[in-house]
């Protein structure tokens, strides 16, 4: 990696942005390797997946791109569902203490669902 690695070494999305415009424009697929080789060591998770989408569609590997693009909804759905699924469990265990509150004759047996590894 030359200058373009250190230029982007500033650590900062920003900068990383300005230079995946680059590639896009110039269609310089030398660059795009370099800068996906600094965004596969240097950014971890969604974000590396996030840059690297941009930097397939930029160097015009649209089925990489989608590749990608699959790995990033899969991510958020499974964030939704992990979400979706605490709200539930808070919203039982609140309407469990008000049953218990108010002298329910009715006692719900409630039992937390198992969590993501």
């Amino acid at each position: 990696m030359q200058s373009s690695a250190r230029y982007i070494a500033v650590n900062d999305d920003a900068v990383l942005d300005k230079a995946i415009r680059i590639v896009e424009c110039t269609h310089n697929r030398q660059l795009g390797v370099q800068i996906m080789d600094y965004v596969n060591a240097e950014k971890e998770g969604q974000i590396r997946d996030e840059y690297n989408f941009k930097l397939n569609v930029a160097m015009g590997q649209f089925l990489d791109a989608a590749t990608y693009a699959l790995e990033l909804a899969r991510f958020e759905q499974v964030a939704n569902w992990f979400n979706e699924e605490q709200v539930a469990v808070e919203q039982i265990a609140s309407s469990q203490l008000v049953q218990q509150g108010a002298g329910s004759r009715g006692h719900c047996s409630f039992a937390p669902a198992k969590t993501l590894p």
